[in-house]
């Protein structure tokens, strides 16, 4: 062991044995605190039981389950409760901003906008916090969120308020590319640049404010990321943080016809993957957020008194979820995120529906961990 190594470690269970001596009673980690906590599983729906005194938050993305959850709602005549509905910058026209102002100024919502800048993410969770802190509950459709306004929303919401969250998850029919087309373009991967899915280019790795960490003199950077498709987004995320480790963790879709992505993403990856000599590799769902939660704590447990614990969210929406609630407590964690340079045509994304979800976040019991 690395004499830095030994300094870093006496210096977190020096302020963990103080914080113990002064309680006079026997302290578990927050992260320990963390794994006792009984976490739902999620729920099919056929749309949310949002009431008069609550809000719901959407956001306005390319895919068609964007505006499932509300148009869901609203035909059900379940008009009565609050809209938050966040729209991003830059502007595309492929974003379903306009379906989802049509659908709630006719059934006559009270509406408040937000505006989410990708190049400068900082203090939307703090807007929403604001925005979200009047109403007996929240609920937060993350169908068409960016994986990092899923964190931040988490993070906020949790870290300063008590009252019930729900988080509405919109799975999606059909996820590009399909497997005759992803095995077309990598027929000759040798002789040509592997093909870019879902975004080009990556405009910087974005570290706000609010999700940073304190850095200890001496600590090697241990990365956690989700290889995608978008295999630029790993790529950069190594330049940049020239980490020491690595932790990748691959996802798992439910449905059987779409396994064959767990591999394939991997491949896509493969030589970037092979840039690392010390890394872990792992699998869990892409969509039962507790598998990648308990994967999370696991890594920290065994590593955090050694390493500065780096995640970037750039797996499923619901892996962002599990990342969201890691971080509300566990403030020593730093979360960063490839931010898209552009994005591919809307048919890249995923297309239709196939089924709603909920989860009732235990709030209260997340907040006594801290």
């Amino acid at each position: 062991m690395l004499h830095d190594d030994i300094g870093v470690i006496q210096i977190k269970r020096t302020f963990f044995l103080m914080n113990s001596h002064i309680s006079n009673t026997p302290l578990l980690r927050p992260d320990e605190k963390l794994r006792k906590v009984v976490w739902p599983s999620l729920q099919e729906i056929e749309l949310p039981s949002v009431g008069i005194d609550d809000c719901l938050l959407v956001c306005a993305g390319f895919e068609d389950r964007a505006i499932e959850t509300l148009r869901r709602t609203c035909e059900a005549g379940r008009t009565s409760f609050s809209l938050g509905i966040v729209s991003y910058r830059p502007d595309y026209q492929e974003n379903r901003i306009r379906e989802l102002r049509t659908i709630s100024e006719k059934a006559a919502l009270q509406i408040t906008d937000f505006v989410y800048d990708r190049t400068n993410p900082a203090g939307m969770g703090e807007e929403l916090q604001h925005f979200t802190r009047q109403f007996d509950r929240v609920f937060i459709d993350i169908s068409g969120m960016s994986r990092l306004l899923i964190v931040q929303t988490l993070v906020a919401l949790i870290s300063e308020q008590s009252q019930p969250i729900t988080i509405i998850y919109g799975a999606a029919e059909e996820y590009p590319p399909s497997k005759d087309q992803f095995e077309q373009d990598n027929n000759d991967s040798n002789a040509k640049p592997a093909p870019s899915y879902l975004s080009s280019g990556i405009f910087e790795i974005a570290a706000t404010p609010e999700l940073s960490s304190v850095s200890m003199l001496g600590e090697a950077i241990r990365l956690i990321s989700f290889p995608s498709f978008a295999h630029e987004q790993l790529t950069n995320l190594i330049q940049e943080l020239q980490p020491t480790y690595a932790e990748f963790i691959h996802g798992v879709p439910p449905a059987q016809e779409n396994t064959w992505r767990t591999e394939a993403i991997r491949a896509l990856n493969r030589l970037t993957l092979n840039e690392l000599r010390w890394k872990n590799e792992h699998k869990t769902s892409t969509l039962d957020y507790r598998e990648t939660l308990h994967k999370l704590l696991q890594i920290y447990a065994e590593r955090n008194m050694f390493d500065r614990l780096v995640v970037a969210p750039t797996g499923s929406k619901m892996q962002a979820v599990a990342v969201g609630l890691f971080r509300a407590v566990l403030h020593d964690v730093q979360i960063v995120y490839p931010t898209p340079q552009t994005f591919t045509e809307p048919g890249r994304y995923t297309l239709g529906f196939r089924q709603l979800y909920k989860v009732d976040l235990p709030t209260k019991a997340i907040k006594a961990c801290a």
